[in-house]
């Protein structure tokens, strides 16, 4: 079944570039492993404030993120991209990627500025449906 799911999923997110952040490195070479199965080119991060450095440079189409990491966790992440405006990547779309579930942690996400909140675990299907759906609707967005 898992290799029916995966075929189905194959380039599903070709030309992408997708910035994973989350401080288990298990989950992290997951989601590459995955991703980099649907076609996307993956960049991993161990930290909210690695990918805040990284992304002074790199571009990425999406940000996946932890929320629950040491120090800074993913709401610092993305409270701190959103301040930097649309001409330094604050626009870029973000998918909250966690264990907590509930209507609290979910509208938390929301507000602090992710398009997306999902409950792990997150099927490789799942998760291609909701990185279409963020890039979608930020393209809808940037037209008008």
């Amino acid at each position: 079944m898992t290799a029916i799911m995966a075929t189905v999923e194959a380039q599903r997110l070709t030309g992408l570039h997708i910035l994973v952040v989350d401080d288990n490195r298990d989950a992290r070479n997951i989601y590459q492993i995955l991703l980099e199965h649907a076609g996307a080119l993956v960049t991993t991060v161990s930290s909210a404030t690695t990918a805040l450095r990284l992304l002074r440079h790199v571009r990425p189409d999406v940000i996946i993120s932890d929320l629950a990491m040491p120090q800074k966790n993913g709401h610092w992440l993305i409270r701190q991209l959103r301040a930097l405006g649309t001409t330094k990547g604050g626009d870029i779309p973000a998918l909250a990627v966690t264990a907590y579930d509930g209507d609290f942690a979910e509208r938390d996400s929301l507000r602090s500025g992710f398009q997306e909140y999902l409950v792990k675990p997150v099927s490789i299907r799942q998760l291609c449906e909701t990185i279409e759906r963020v890039l979608a609707a930020s393209h809808r967005q940037s037209r008008r």
